[in-house]
C-alpha cells in the first residue's frame, strides 16, 4: 500500500541523533509548510517534535522541537524532565553478553577456537536488552517520494530560470506532499493510541500464555508519549520519504496513574491496520490537493500514483534491489541444501537478516536536499528514465486520462441502467394492458433479467414497440427461437436508428472529462462500492487469517479499494470494517469469549475491543 508500518525496538536515545540525522532548529516552527521545506534551505533533516495525548503529564507541549538534553534523558533513562523522578519501575537489569559466553565457555574447558567462536555467537544471539522505547516508522510507497522529489526539481529548474513565483508553487506543492503524509500519520498513530494502548498489571505467567487465566489483567494506556523525526531518503540515498516515531515505553495507567510499559503484543496486533489508515488519510489528502491518481500495484499491495512508471521506481529503489537479489541467492541454496524451498516465514527472515547486514550508516555531514535533488537527477537520465521533472506532467495527465476513462465508463453504465428500467417497464406496462393484471413477483425478476439482456446487446431506444419487447420477453421464457431472432432484429433496427445520436453523446462526454483539472472533484465511495469492497475485504481476509479481528479486515479494505477511489472525509477504515462484520448477507460469525478457550475470563477492556471474526 501506499504506507508502510514497521515496528522495532529501540534501545539507544541518542539514535535520532546519530543515525536519524536531524538538524537543529529554533523552539518555534510557525508555518507548517515552511517547516516540511527547511532542508531545503538550512541542511540536515528537519528537527524532531513532540507527539502524542501524554505529552502534558510531562509538561511537553505538542508540534514543539524536541531538545536533545530532554530526549535523551526522558526516552533513554525514563526520568520526568521536569521533577527529574523516575516514570514508574527501574528498568530490568539483563546478564551481558560477557557473563553468558563466561559460563557457556565455563562448560566447555576443552573447546577449541572455532568451538569458541560459535558459543561467542551464541551467547551474542542470548543476550536480552530493557526495551526503553519502540521505533514506529511510517514509510511511504516510492511513487510518493517520487513525487515529492520531482516537484522539488522543478521548483530548483524554476529558480535557475528566473521564475520564482513557479518555483515557489512547486515548493509549496512539495509542502503539501509532506503535509498529506503528516496527516496519515497523526491519524494513524492516534489509532494506534486508542485501540493498541494496553499495558499488563498484576501476575502474568509470559507472553507465551494464551489461556487468559492469569491473576493479572490488562488495562487501558493511551496517553503516549512520542518524539517524531521526519526522513527524505533511504540508506542509500534514494528518494525515501519516512517517519521515525518514537514511543516512550512508560505510558500512564488510565485506573491509577501509575507509569508502566506498552504491551507490545498489541502494537503488532494493530500494525497492519493502522498503516491501511495512514495510506487512506494520505491518499485521499494528496488527490484532494493535487489531483493525483491511485491505481492498484500489480502485487495486489495498494496503489500507487497513477503516471510514475515501475522503472521510475526501481531506479530509485537500489537498497530494496540489493536485498532481493540477496535473498533470491540465499534462497536458492537453502532449497539446494534441503531439498525445499523456504516458506513465507523463512523468506522474511532471510530478507530481514541481510537488511540488517547490509544496512548502511546515515552519512556524517548534514542532508544536502538541493544536492540530493541534483543526485536524483542523474539518476534517472543514467537509468534512461528521463527527467525527474517530467513525473511532474506525467503524473497530471495520466490523472486526467483516467478520470476522463471513469467518467465515460460511468456515463455508460447509467445509460444501460437507464435502458434497463425503460425496457422493463415498457414491458410491464404492455403486459399489464394485455392480461389485465400487473406482472407477479417471479415475472417482474424475469422480465427485469431479460431488459438487461435487450440493454447489453444494444436495445435502448424508449421508442421501442412494447408490444414486441413483450413478445421477445415471451419467446425467451418459451425458448422459443424463431421468435427470438424477430425481436433481435426489431432491437437492431433501433440500434441502428441511435447509433449517430450515442455516438455524439459520448464524443459530447469525452469533451466534458477532457476538462477535468479541479482537484476538489475528489471522486468518493459510494455506498454501491462500499457493498462490493467489504464483501472483496472479507474474501481477502478469509482467504490469508482462517479468524481474524476488525484490525485485519482494515487492512485488507485498503487493499481493496477500487481504482481512482478514495475515503469521503467523513468516514473511516473502521467504519467500513464495522459495518462489513455487521451488515446483513456477509456471512459473519463472530466468536464469542464461550468459543475461545478460557476466554471468559478475560477482562473486559481486552475483549471488549478485540473480538476474533471468522467467515463460514
Amino acid at each position: 500500500m501506499a504506507v508502510v508500518l514497521k515496528i522495532n525496538p529501540g534501545f539507544d536515545a541518542s539514535y535520532p541523533w546519530r543515525e536519524i540525522g536531524t538538524a537543529t532548529a529554533g523552539a518555534v516552527l510557525p508555518d507548517p509548510l515552511d517547516y516540511y521545506l527547511a532542508p531545503a534551505e538550512k541542511g540536515g533533516e528537519p528537527p524532531g517534535v513532540w507527539a502524542g495525548r501524554g505529552l502534558e503529564a510531562l509538561g511537553l507541549t505538542a508540534g514543539a522541537v524536541i531538545e536533545r538534553a530532554v530526549f535523551e534523558k526522558l526516552f533513554g533513562e525514563h526520568v520526568d524532565p521536569r521533577t527529574g523522578e523516575r516514570l514508574g519501575r527501574a528498568a530490568q537489569q539483563f546478564r551481558t553478553e560477557a557473563d553468558i559466553f563466561a559460563e557457556l565457555a565455563g562448560a566447555e574447558p576443552h573447546a577449541t577456537g572455532a568451538r569458541l567462536a560459535e558459543l561467542r555467537a551464541q551467547a551474542r544471539a542470548s543476550v536480552r536488552h530493557a526495551v526503553p522505547f519502540w521505533d514506529m516508522t511510517m514509510s511511504m510507497s516510492k511513487s510518493v517520494s517520487l513525487l515529492y522529489g520531482a516537484r522539488l526539481a522543478a521548483a530548483e529548474h524554476s529558480r535557475r530560470a528566473g521564475d520564482y513565483a513557479k518555483a515557489q508553487r512547486y515548493d509549496r506543492d512539495a509542502g503539501t506532499v509532506w503535509a498529506a503524509i503528516m496527516k496519515g500519520n497523526q491519524a494513524a498513530l492516534d489509532f494506534l493510541q486508542r485501540e493498541a494502548g494496553m499495558t499488563r498489571t498484576g501476575y502474568h505467567r509470559g507472553s507465551t500464555a494464551e489461556t487468559w487465566a492469569e491473576l493479572g489483567k490488562w488495562e487501558h494506556a493511551r496517553n503516549w508519549v512520542i518524539g517524531s523525526f521526519r526522513q527524505h531518503t533511504s540508506r542509500a540515498g534514494d528518494p525515501q520519504m519516512h517517519i521515525h516515531n518514537l514511543v516512550l515505553n512508560k505510558v500512564q495507567t488510565e485506573r491509577d496513574g501509575k507509569w508502566r510499559k506498552l504491551d507490545s503484543r498489541h502494537l503488532y496486533r494493530f500494525q497492519g491496520a493502522a498503516a491501511a489508515i495512514a495510506a487512506a488519510v494520505t491518499e485521499r489528502e494528496l488527490t484532494q490537493n493535487l489531483g493525483v491518481y491511485w491505481l492498484p500495484r500489480a502485487d495486489g499491495n495498494g496503489r500507487e500514483i497513477a503516471g510514475i512508471t515501475q522503472a521510475q521506481m526501481d531506479a530509485f529503489s537500489s537498497r530494496r534491489q540489493t536485498i532481493t537479489e540477496q535473498a533470491r541467492q540465499a534462497a536458492a541454496e537453502f532449497e539446494a541444501r534441503t531439498g525445499l524451498a523456504p516458506d513465507a516465514r523463512q523468506m522474511y527472515r532471510i530478507q530481514k537478516d541481510i537488511a540488517y547486514r547490509t544496512r548502511q550508516a546515515k552519512p556524517g555531514k548534514p542532508l544536502d536536499l538541493p544536492g540530493k535533488v541534483a543526485d536524483w537527477e542523474t539518476t534517472a537520465r543514467e537509468h534512461d528514465i528521463g527527467e525527474l521533472t517530467v513525473i511532474n506532467d506525467a503524473v497530471d495527465q495520466a490523472a486526467e486520462r483516467e478520470r476522463a476513462r471513469d467518467r465515460a465508463r460511468q456515463h455508460e453504465q447509467d445509460e444501460q441502467r437507464a435502458a434497463v428500467l425503460a425496457v422493463a417497464r415498457a414491458i410491464g406496462w404492455e403486459h399489464a394492458r394485455r392480461y389485465g393484471r400487473a406482472p407477479d413477483a417471479a415475472e417482474a425478476v424475469s422480465i427485469q433479467r431479460w431488459a438487461r439482456f435487450l440493454a447489453v446487446n444494444g436495445t435502448r431506444s424508449p421508442d421501442a414497440d412494447p408490444a414486441r419487447l413483450l413478445d421477445g420477453w415471451e419467446a425467451a421464457g418459451r425458448a422459443d427461437a424463431r421468435a427470438e431472432r424477430d425481436i433481435r432484429r426489431e432491437t437492431a433496427r433501433g440500434q441502428a436508428r441511435l447509433q449517430a445520436q450515442q455516438a455524439q453523446a459520448r464524443a459530447a462526454q469525452q469533451e466534458r472529462a477532457r476538462g477535468y483539472g479541479d482537484p476538489a472533484q475528489l471522486a468518493v465511495l459510494t455506498a454501491e462500492q462500499a457493498g462490493y469492497l467489504m464483501a472483496e475485504a472479507i474474501s481477502l481476509t478469509q482467504a490469508r487469517i482462517p479468524a481474524w479481528t476488525k484490525a485485519d479486515l482494515m487492512r485488507y479494505v485498503q487493499n481493496a479499494m477500487p481504482r481512482g477511489i478514495n475515503l469521503p472525509e467523513d468516514s473511516t477504515l473502521e467504519d467500513l470494517a464495522a459495518q462489513a462484520v455487521t451488515a446483513a448477507g456477509q456471512n459473519i460469525v463472530l466468536l464469542s469469549g464461550a468459543a475461545v478457550a478460557g476466554a471468559a475470563a478475560e477482562p473486559a477492556p481486552r475483549r471488549r475491543e478485540h473480538v476474533l471474526a471468522a467467515r463460514c
